[in-house]
C-alpha cells in the first residue's frame, strides 16, 4: 500500500538553546528540499518553536501540546493571556474555536521533535497511517543503537486523530524524565496498535521463588566460618531474580533494589531506579566498583558476580555475557559482618535498607571464580539440573557454599542444597511456584529504521554513578508514572490537550517555514 503523504507540522519545545535551534532550522529545511524516500514525494511541512519564556522547570510534554494546539490555526491576534481551550463535551478532544480562524494549514500529521536531533537520509517522515510512530531510536549520541526496546523520546509521529485519541501528553511532567513513558502508556490505554516484544527464556519450565513486597521481606542468612572467609579468596554469587519497579519508594532519592548483600560497604547485586541491574563491591579504600547493566525491562534474569583474587578481577555476567570487569588488588574487609541478606542491603538501616520488590528464584555462592563457560552453562540450565551436580561447562559444583533453589522450606527457613547447612531465615517473603517461561511481553512502540545526529547538549538523566538523577524533578516525574499513572490513581483522560492553559507571550516569523511561539506555563 502506497503511504499517504504528509503535509506536516514539526513541534520544537524550545528553550534558551539558539545555536542548536539555527542549526535545526537549517538543518530541516535542507532536509525536505529532497523527497521522502518511501513515497518519492516532497513533503509540505511548517516548523513550530514553541518557546517557554518563564523561568519554571522545562514541561516538554506541555510545549508540545501548545504547539499541537497552535498548529491549528492562524489567527494569533486574538489570543489573550491565560488562555485556555474549549472542548464540545459531545464530541470529545474536538476543538470548538471560539472567534478565530480554521486553519488554512491543515496539517495531516505531526512530528514532535527535540531540537537536538538532525535526522540523517534514511529518516522517512511520510505519514504514519497505522499507528504512532517512533523515529529516533537510532542516534550518534548512542552510536546508532536502541537505547531500551520501549524508548519512545526524542522524535514521534503522530496523525491528527491518534494524538487527539491519548489527549496529547501529559501536561505534569516538570524537568526531565518520564513524559515519553506516560506517552506510550496512553497510547496502550486507549487502544493504539503498539508491538509486542519478547524478553528473557522463553522454555516453559517448574521453578519455586520467593516474591519480595519491597518493604519488609528479607531472608536473613547466619555467616558460617565458611561463608566469613568468602570474600578473603576468589568467590562468585549467582542470583536469578524478576524484580518489579510499580512501585517507587518516595521518601529516598533513588531506589536500588537489593537482591543479596554483604553489608557494611554493600557487596552485592541490585536493581536500580533507572531500570539497570547493579553488581557492587568496595576496595581496601571504601571506594564503589560497582558495574551496571544497559536499561533493562522486568523479567527473569541471571545475575553472577566473580571475584578473581589470582587475576585481581571483578567481573559481571548478565544472562551468560559479560557486562564489564573491573581491575582489584585488594577488597574492602566483609569478614566483620555477621549477616548476608537477601532482599535488601540491610533491615536494620531504616532510611536506606534498599528492600527488593520481585521474585528470587535461585541464590549460589562459590568459594571459586567462575569462568565464562560455567556462567553461560547455569543461565542455560533453566533450573533444569542442580547446581549441586557439574554439567555441560559447569565443574565448579565441590565448591559450592550455599544453593538455594527454594524447593525446601521449612517453616520459615530455606535450606541449605549445598550441604554446608548455610540455612537462611525467611522474614515476610512469600514462596511461590511457576510453571512457564522466564520471559515477559513488553510493550514497545512501532518504530522505524533511521540515523539521526545528536547536536551537542548538557546530560539530563542520571549522573556519573549511574544512580542519582542530574535533576531532581525527575524523582517526582518517576514516582508520579509508576505509583499512580500506571496504577491508574491519575486519569490521562482529564491531563492533556483538554485542559491546557498556558500565556500566550509572542510569535515571530524566523524563516517561511519556521514559526516562534512564545509561552509562559
Amino acid at each position: 500500500m502506497k503511504k499517504q503523504i504528509s503535509k506536516l507540522a514539526i513541534i520544537v519545545p524550545y528553550r534558551n538553546r539558539k545555536k542548536q535551534l539555527d542549526r535545526f532550522i537549517k538543518h530541516i529545511d535542507k532536509f525536505f528540499k529532497k523527497p521522502i524516500r518511501s513515497t518519492k514525494e516532497l513533503v509540505d511541512y511548517h516548523i513550530f518553536v514553541v518557546e517557554q519564556s518563564d523561568e519554571k522547570a522545562f514541561n516538554q510534554g506541555k510545549l508540545l501540546n501548545i504547539g499541537y494546539t497552535c498548529s491549528q490555526k492562524t489567527d494569533y491576534s486574538s489570543l489573550r493571556d491565560n488562555f485556555e481551550k474549549s472542548y464540545n463535551s459531545a464530541k470529545p478532544f474536538r476543538k470548538e474555536w471560539k472567534n478565530h480562524k480554521c486553519s488554512d494549514w491543515d496539517f495531516t500529521s505531526f512530528a514532535f521533535h527535540d531540537v537536538d536531533l538532525l535526522p540523517e537520509k534514511d529518516v522517512d517522515y511520510s505519514y504514519p497511517e497505522d499507528s504512532p510512530i517512533h523515529l529516533a531510536g537510532y542516534t550518534s549520541e548512542y552510536d546508532y543503537q536502541l537505547q531500551f526496546a520501549d524508548y519512545f523520546g526524542g522524535v514521534t509521529l503522530f496523525t491528527r486523530e491518534q494524538y487527539e485519541l491519548v489527549n496529547g501528553r501529559s501536561n505534569n511532567y516538570w524537568g526531565w524524565g518520564y513524559e515519553d513513558d506516560d506517552l506510550l502508556f496512553r497510547c496502550k490505554d486507549a487502544g493504539l496498535p503498539v508491538g509486542n516484544k519478547f524478553f528473557g527464556i522463553n522454555k516453559t519450565n517448574l521453578f519455586d521463588y520467593l516474591a519480595f513486597d519491597g518493604y519488609n521481606d528479607y531472608v536473613k542468612i547466619p555467616v558460617t566460618e565458611e561463608l566469613k572467609k568468602l570474600t578473603k579468596n576468589s568467590f562468585s554469587v549467582t542470583v536469578s531474580l524478576k524484580p518489579d519497579t510499580q512501585h517507587q519508594v518516595e521518601d529516598i532519592p533513588y531506589d536500588e533494589h537489593f537482591a543479596f548483600s554483604i553489608p557494611g560497604y554493600h557487596c552485592g547485586l541490585s536493581y536500580t531506579s533507572h531500570r539497570r541491574y547493579k553488581a557492587d563491591i568496595f576496595d581496601s579504600d571504601s571506594k564503589s566498583q560497582a558495574i551496571l547493566t544497559d536499561i533493562e525491562t522486568e523479567y527473569f534474569n541471571h545475575l553472577t558476580m566473580v571475584y578473581n583474587k589470582e587475576a585481581d578481577r571483578f567481573t559481571f555476567y548478565q544472562n551468560g555475557k559479560i557486562v564489564d570487569s573491573k581491575k582489584i588488588e585488594k577488597l574492602y574487609d566483609y569478614t566483620k559482618e555477621d549477616f548476608i541478606y537477601l532482599g535488601c542491603a540491610h533491615p536494620d538501616n531504616k532510611k536506606y535498607s534498599y528492600h527488593f520488590k520481585g521474585k528470587i528464584s535461585e541464590v549460589a555462592i562459590w568459594n571459586s571464580a567462575l569462568d565464562m563457560k560455567e556462567v553461560k552453562s547455569l543461565y542455560n540450565n533453566n533450573y533444569i539440573k542442580s547446581l549441586t551436580d557439574s554439567f555441560g561447562e559447569y565443574v565448579s559444583s565441590n565448591n559450592l557454599l550455599l544453593y538455594y533453589d527454594f524447593k525446601h522450606i521449612v517453616g520459615n527457613q530455606v535450606l541449605d542444597n549445598s550441604g554446608w547447612f548455610n540455612n537462611g531465615d525467611i522474614v515476610g517473603a512469600k514462596k511461590g511456584q511457576k510453571v512457564g517461561s522466564l520471559g515477559t511481553f513488553l510493550t514497545v512502540p512501532h518504530r522505524r529504521y533511521g540515523g539521526f545526529s545528536s547536536q551537542e547538549h548538557k546530560k539530563s538523566a542520571w549522573a556519573a554513578d549511574g544512580l542519582h538523577w542530574i535533576h531532581p524533578e525527575t524523582r517526582g516525574n518517576q514516582t508520579r508514572f509508576f505509583n499512580k499513572v500506571k496504577n491508574g490513581l491519575e486519569d490521562w483522560h482529564i491531563d492533556g490537550l483538554n485542559t491546557l492553559k498556558y500565556k500566550f507571550v509572542d510569535k515571530k516569523e524566523l524563516s517561511d517555514n519556521t514559526t516562534l511561539i512564545s509561552v509562559e506555563l
